[in-house]
């Protein structure tokens, strides 16, 4: 019998050893200090093995003014992170967001998808 692995919804990862014996382990985060500094990005793009996920976050400035666009017909995009998981984690943080998100939109007083703010 070989060893198994699984994480819960409580935040625990529960280990199964060969002699079907369970260690439950605490997944524990750092304080806040001890994050590092946030990262802004304003696109992703995501890419699918049936291994894992790739998230690609990127940072684009658009131009205000045609001064500024380039001579080119493409704006580049500064990748700021690069995110890889297994897509078992993937499809948990996906539900994850989307709980998260649907909380926000009934606390918040705009909803963040509606162009004109109606509450």
């Amino acid at each position: 019998m070989e060893n198994k692995i699984s994480k819960n919804n409580l935040g625990e990862i529960n280990f199964v050893d060969s002699n079907n014996n369970t260690k439950i382990y605490e997944i524990v985060l750092p304080d806040l200090e001890k994050f590092p500094p946030d990262i802004y990005a304003n696109s992703v793009v995501v890419n699918n093995t049936p291994v894992e996920s790739t998230f690609i976050f990127s940072s684009i400035q658009v131009p205000i003014h045609e001064y500024q666009f380039p001579k080119k017909n493409k704006i580049e995009a500064r990748v700021v992170a690069k995110i890889v998981m297994p897509v078992q984690v993937a499809e948990g943080f996906l539900l994850a967001f989307q709980n998260n998100w649907e909380k926000f939109k009934k606390q918040s007083a705009v909803n963040p998808s509606d162009d004109k703010g109606k509450k």
